[in-house]
């Protein structure tokens, strides 16, 4: 993730200069973010099966203050901090998959954490998303001092708590045999 960051901010993204940053040179995606979301999605792969939504919790929240801080300190726009987690996140899903074709066993039986974490953390990334898009429209239309940055905060976190919703989601077993009461009904 660090690697194809590196590579998407000296190589491939052009972003244009809109006197938002200090910075000189591009800046987008996010290196600061990008470190903090692959430190926390090495730890959530390498943790025991069990623990694994917990780190991830933990590793989401630890993103979202990263991203902040960089936009608080005017290094990056939230664009940057959301491609960040975008990236990391693609990283930690090709992860996974090696990992479930490597360590099978680590998947065979669903974490306990992820069947109250994963429903939680969708419904609030659905109302932080609401919420950024309201926030921003405000912001358009009738400036209030915060607005943005309280706009781009909840989106950081929205986005961060998808991918990290869409990640414990993952860890659950491959439905490869059939239900008890499919099998039920198939024998009638």
């Amino acid at each position: 993730a660090v690697t194809s960051t590196y590579l998407l901010k000296h190589y491939l993204i052009v972003k244009p200069d809109l006197g938002v940053q200090e910075a000189l040179s591009n800046s987008a995606p996010s290196g600061h973010t990008t470190f903090a979301a692959a430190a926390g999605a090495a730890l959530f792969l390498a943790a025991p099966r069990f623990l694994r939504p917990t780190v991830a919790l933990c590793a989401a929240f630890a993103t979202c203050l990263t991203g902040a801080s960089t936009i608080i300190n005017g290094w990056h726009r939230p664009a940057d901090v959301v491609t960040a987690i975008l990236v990391t996140a693609i990283w930690t899903v090709v992860g996974m998959g090696v990992l479930r074709y490597v360590r099978p066993a680590d998947f065979a039986v669903p974490a306990r954490g992820g069947l109250v974490l994963v429903p939680l953390m969708t419904i609030a990334t659905l109302f932080l998303s609401f919420c950024a898009v309201i926030l921003y429209l405000i912001a358009i239309f009738a400036p209030i001092p915060g607005g943005a940055f309280t706009a781009a905060t909840c989106m950081i976190i929205a986005v961060s708590f998808g991918t990290t919703a869409l990640m414990v989601n993952l860890l659950r077993p491959r439905n490869s045999n059939r239900s008890a009461y499919s099998k039920v009904w198939s024998y009638q």
